[in-house]
């Protein structure tokens, strides 16, 4: 399970993120970053509401679509496990404390292992940030 400050609850905070934020897809998972946004003008700007979140919050969509309840909570078990690994060891991820992140799982992600998961994940985060940077 992840720590309370990673975890997304709200169903508005999710909406805005799979609208709003930046997608990229992979054979087991769609990936869905949101910066919140704060004016060019400012630039990098102190916010004591991003700052107090204490690190990028995660949320999962899982649809009947991946398989029965068994197979769904299974494979939820192991994007969070997946993401836990990347929030350790950010290496090669560019993920900040403000971020909200939505991982939805594709039927295919009911098969991979973990490690597979992961590295989907991983690449679709790198890809995404490829993408800010790039604009």
């Amino acid at each position: 399970m992840l720590p309370a400050p990673h975890r997304l609850r709200s169903s508005a905070a999710f909406a805005r993120t799979i609208k709003r934020g930046r997608k990229k897809g992979s054979r087991t998972v769609v990936v869905y970053v949101l910066e919140p946004s704060i004016p060019k003008k400012l630039g990098k700007v102190s916010n004591p509401r991003i700052d107090s979140w204490g690190g990028p919050q995660m949320g999962l969509v899982v649809s009947k679509a991946v398989g029965n309840s068994v197979v769904r909570h299974n494979t939820a078990r192991k994007i969070r496990a997946a993401f836990s690994s990347i929030l350790d060891d950010r290496s090669g991820v560019d993920i900040e404390s403000h971020h909200t992140i939505v991982i939805r799982a594709l039927s295919n992600s009911a098969t991979a292992t973990t490690e597979e998961v992961e590295k989907d994940v991983r690449s679709c985060l790198r890809r995404i940030a490829k993408q800010r940077a790039d604009s």
